[in-house]
C-alpha cells in the first residue's frame, strides 16, 4: 500500500512560493525575486490587515473595497493556503492581543475568504 504525504510537491511549492513573493513584494512596495528567501523576522511582521488588504487588491484591484464589489482578479483561498505554508508559526491561529500567530489564520482573514 502507498502511503500518502502532505508535503507539498515542487510545483505546488514554487505556485506557494510565488504567492508569498507577491504579497511581501505589495508589503514591501518592491519587486523581489521568485526565489527570494524571507528570513523569519520579515515573515513575523505580516499581519491580518495586511493579508486582508493584499487578497482585497488581488481580487477587487482595492485594498479596501466597498461591499458591492464582487472579486473580478483571483480567489482569495488559493492566496491564504500559499502564504499560510511559509509561516514561521504555521500551525497556530492569530491571537490578536498578543499580536502573535499565524496571520493567515485570523478571524478578519477567514471572514474575507467567506
Amino acid at each position: 500500500m502507498e502511503r500518502r504525504t502532505t508535503e507539498p510537491t515542487a510545483i505546488s511549492t514554487s505556485r506557494y512560493r510565488a504567492e508569498l513573493v507577491k504579497l511581501m513584494s505589495f508589503k514591501d512596495d518592491k519587486t523581489y525575486d521568485a526565489s527570494h528567501s524571507f528570513t523569519a523576522e520579515k515573515l513575523l511582521s505580516i499581519t491580518p490587515t495586511l493579508v486582508c488588504h493584499w487578497m482585497n487588491k488581488r481580487a477587487y484591484g482595492d485594498p479596501e473595497p466597498n461591499e458591492d464589489i464582487r472579486p473580478i482578479h483571483v480567489r482569495s483561498s488559493i492566496a491564504k493556503k500559499a502564504v499560510s505554508a511559509f509561516m514561521p508559526r504555521l500551525n497556530k491561529t492569530w491571537d490578536p492581543v498578543a499580536k502573535q500567530g499565524n496571520p493567515t489564520r485570523s478571524d478578519d482573514v477567514n471572514k474575507l475568504i467567506k
